[in-house]
């Protein structure tokens, strides 16, 4: 992090007890070399044992680099454990200053009763580009703001009430109604631990079946190697962390095979479980989310019931026809071209121009069918509208449908393209054909 003794007055300020620094990602990093090591190793030197005599010095080298490899794996499953878990640096209280340029975090020097003394001078500077979102998280004593950087690391900020986490997210520009917030649910130690337990009872199943098959005894230990490495990432492959995406028009969650958007539409009510957070949706079905703690849970289930109780207000009497922002089954040129169209005046008034404040509206509103939320976007953008752009991306930011997002950007830089504009209109017809009741 930087220093800037330049930065402007902040949009607001307070003060916290304590701020915690985390980096999950360099610890999902360090557990994904712990297993790769073990397995790596254990694979290399089975199939180079065949190929090379016990006695020569390269199966003596390669011996010794496969026994260093099991040293180094702990090491940096420790290591990962460790950057999860503990805070680096260690936690500090700090003045907390917010605006729409970034962080500052300002060091306290506090008393045992808590009473804030003086800044001892430290102080810490993270620009807002480097933010990638954050959410409220409820506890049971004091509540906090996770901050996520694009880094992947995560700051844990623990204030006196929500209201001050909920005004730090808006003087940054990334509340709710601003920005989708990604949550990594799951702890690199899950693998590791399910990767202790399965290794050798693998290992020892495959070598006695393959003893009971008639393989080549050249052909036995690779065998063996290869069919424990495959048959050990397919079952590490559940307990990987799963990433949940919550945003304005929906949530995404990654799973062991495939990643579900569920739109805002579909979501008949969300509710929170023993240590599950349940949708319910329309048709009777249920997706469960199950975080790592209750302080999660909680926040999970509260951006959640946000998303599902935003609603579009207008009155549908004074709006346009805005079926005419949808592609209706032309070509892309031929689209933009009627988007164009649309945004400029008309003399006919049976089909006046779309307002610009109609167009922006409709791309904010995540509850509208993407292809519409798309076309006002490229229809906005060639309005010669000053803000168009940056309006755009911000209700990019705020998608939690990856389809979605990825067109409205493209949109936002008039560099949409057909397999961009393909991608978002099949996730949301993949969507609704979970419930056709869905449709608008």
């Amino acid at each position: 992090m930087t220093s800037d003794n330049s930065i402007e007055s902040p949009a607001f300020a307070v003060d916290s007890l304590s701020v915690r620094h985390f980096r999950p990602r360099l610890g999902r990093i360090l557990a994904g070399a712990a297993i790769a090591t073990v397995l790596g190793a254990f694979t290399l030197n089975a199939f180079l044992r065949g190929l090379l005599p016990d006695a020569s010095l390269p199966a003596r080298i390669l011996s010794a680099i496969s026994s260093m490899s099991y040293y180094a794996a702990p090491a940096l499953a420790l290591a990962s454990v460790l950057v999860t878990s503990r805070s680096i640096p260690f936690p500090a209280a700090a003045s907390v200053e917010a605006s729409a340029r970034g962080l500052r975090f300002q060091e306290l020097d506090v008393s045992t009763g808590g009473r804030r003394l003086e800044t001892n001078g430290r102080s810490r500077w993270i620009p807002r580009e480097r933010i990638a979102s954050g959410i409220v998280v409820p506890t049971e004593v004091r509540p906090s703001l996770d901050i996520y950087l694009r880094n992947g690391d995560r700051l844990v900020i623990t204030l006196q009430s929500e209201n001050q986490a909920r005004q730090i997210l808006s003087a940054l520009g990334i509340d709710a109604s601003r920005r989708a917030v990604a949550l990594t649910l799951g702890s690199p130690s899950r693998p590791l631990i399910a990767g202790c337990i399965t290794f050798p009872l693998v290992t020892l199943a495959l070598a006695l079946l393959l003893l009971s098959l008639p393989v080549p005894d050249a052909l036995f230990i690779p065998a063996t190697a290869m069919s424990v490495t495959i048959i050990m990432l397919l079952i590490l492959s559940p307990f990987r962390p799963r990433e949940v995406i919550i945003g304005t028009d929906g949530v995404t969650i990654g799973g062991a095979w495939r990643t579900r958007f569920i739109p805002c539409s579909l979501i008949e009510d969300v509710y929170k479980r023993s240590s599950i957070v349940a949708l319910k949706l329309k048709g009777g079905k249920q997706i469960v989310i199950k975080p790592q703690d209750d302080e999660l849970q909680r926040a999970i289930y509260n951006r959640i019931r946000e998303a599902i109780q935003s609603k579009f207000e207008q009155d549908p009497e004074a709006l346009p026809d805005l079926e005419q922002l949808e592609p209706r089954g032309l070509d892309l040129s031929a689209w933009r071209a009627s988007l164009r169209a649309l945004s400029l005046p008309r003399d006919d008034y049976r089909r006046a121009a779309v307002p610009s404040d109609v167009l922006i509206a409709v791309v904010e509103d995540a509850n509208a069918p993407p292809g519409r939320r798309i076309g006002a976007a490229l229809a906005l953008g060639s309005s010669g509208h000053p803000g168009a752009r940056e309006t755009i991306r911000s209700a990019a930011e705020a998608c939690a449908s990856q389809g979605v997002r990825v067109a409205l950007e493209r949109a936002a830089e008039d560099d949409l393209d057909d397999a961009a504009l393909e991608r978002a209109l099949e996730e949301a017809a993949e969507a609704e054909a979970a419930d056709p009741r869905a449709r608008r």
